[in-house]
């Protein structure tokens, strides 16, 4: 195997988890700074599930550079078995969301207050194995349904969302408050601090222009690589792919290392981009209020958890979103093996994959386009038989009309005012007299020159 890639595991490793007891360290709640069983459990699942989102992070770039390592003789790998290495990926990931992530949840909230008896308050971890349980019967159940039900019909897409606001939270006072709260804790968080830190607001600026050309390279690859193809019906090719093909030119002429480092950099970017979405945003309803949101020094472990599950679920989207954004790079590597073939070929998620940009696109834009249509269809002029059609019906009641009414007197027809037939009465009149023909037999029966 390669020494560096077995270095560069040994310390990638251990900066992720530094990072992941950084990261506990600044969100969680002081009341949750103990080492109990249930905050011991909470936190040990917390770090192992972030390590989790790192080893996933990691394949992709590790995946490639095991195709083209520097180091290792033409035509051969750098001695890691990827294969081994993405299943054990995948499936520690889906343990986790199913069995591990559940239980420390329930092991924390379980209520171990003393004065309460045996019956009614069992063991914390009884309680939280059974609800554990419960939890994955349930998204047993869940799955299989979906899976059964929506493999053989089409789905029916509602743009009815997002109709209720909630009246706490859109109240103008309420944010005012809130705003005002946030901005006095950061005012007593900088009154505390002594000195003025010139040195990290150039580190500060320094990463923020960094990032942002990064971002820049990001939607302009997705936008030529992605939007652009579909718009044309072709393969992204030349210059619609050149993040692409300067990574393979990188690969193929000695310097797969650095299109690793590039690759890593671009792959880990999009993914610290997905884990500040998933920690800024949170979970929202109704795009209002946030489920657990995530606060410095206020955040409890279960909020904590319920964010590393989310990001777990983010990450693995992520890294397929990845893949499809540079297959040309990744291809001969065992993620193009699971994403590009197997995935794309199961009977559900196949099919799933294969039509998601057509859902999202009718669930943004069907209801407006359907709107348009009816609006086409309203005002769309009348051809001119079904014209023709109508002005002959006129003329066969037009003597019926003329016949005196109830009064003796005859109907007067004014040749203008407002008793005057309309302009384009008279047009279309004229025009089915031009074009009457007439009509003659032949063998006893009507035919029409």
């Amino acid at each position: 195997m390669d020494w560096l890639l077995i270095l560069f595991l040994i310390v990638y490793l251990l900066v992720c988890l530094l990072a992941d007891l950084r990261l506990l360290y600044l969100f969680e709640h002081q009341d949750d700074s103990g080492l109990s069983a249930q905050e011991a459990v909470g936190k040990i699942a917390i770090i192992f599930g972030l390590q989790l989102v790192w080893l996933l992070v990691l394949g992709l770039p590790l995946d490639v550079y095991n195709i083209y390592s520097p180091l290792a003789s033409p035509g051969a790998t750098a001695g890691l078995d990827m294969r081994v290495y993405w299943r054990c990926a995948w499936w520690f990931m889906g343990l986790y969301l199913l069995f591990i992530l559940p239980f420390a949840v329930f092991y924390y909230e379980a209520d171990t207050d003393p004065r309460l008896s045996k019956a009614a308050s069992p063991k914390p971890f009884r309680r939280a194995l059974c609800l554990t349980v419960c939890s994955v019967i349930t998204a047993a159940l869940v799955v299989g349904v979906c899976f059964l039900l929506f493999r053989s019909i089409h789905l029916k897409l509602s743009g009815d969302l997002c109709n209720q606001v909630n009246a706490a939270t859109s109240g103008v006072e309420n944010w005012a408050v809130y705003v005002l709260e946030e901005e006095y804790r950061q005012l007593v968080k900088v009154m505390k601090e002594k000195g003025n830190y010139v040195l990290m607001a150039f580190v500060r600026l320094t990463l923020g222009c960094i990032g942002s050309c990064i971002s820049a390279l990001w939607i302009l690859h997705v936008f030529f690589y992605f939007v652009i193809p579909r718009i044309t019906q072709e393969q992204p090719s030349g210059f619609l792919a050149f993040v692409d093909w300067f990574l393979e030119f990188l690969a193929t002429h000695k310097a797969a290392l650095l299109g690793l480092v590039i690759y890593f950099l671009l792959v880990v970017y999009f993914l610290v981009c997905v884990l500040k979405g998933c920690f800024s945003v949170g979970m929202r309803m109704f795009c209002c209020f946030a489920i657990h949101p995530m606060r410095r020094d206020g955040t409890r472990l279960n909020s904590l958890l319920f964010n590393v599950g989310l990001l777990g679920i983010s990450t693995c989207g992520a890294v397929l979103f990845s893949y499809n954004s540079f297959q040309r790079y990744a291809r001969g590597t065992e993620a193009a093996l699971c994403f590009g073939v197997q995935l794309r070929h199961l009977p559900f998620f196949g099919f799933l994959l294969s039509v998601l940009h057509a859902v999202i696109y009718w669930c943004c834009c069907g209801k407006r386009r359907q709107h348009k249509q009816q609006q086409q269809l309203t005002f769309a002029p009348i051809p001119p038989p079904l014209l023709r059609m109508g002005s002959s019906k006129a003329k066969q009641q037009q003597p019926l009309q003329q016949q005196e009414g109830p009064s003796g007197r005859r109907r007067i027809e004014f040749t203008e005012g407002p008793g005057a037939p309309r302009t384009y009465e008279r047009e279309f009149g004229a025009e089915e007299k031009a074009y009457q023909t007439p009509k003659k037999k032949k063998w006893g029966l009507i035919e029409q020159d």
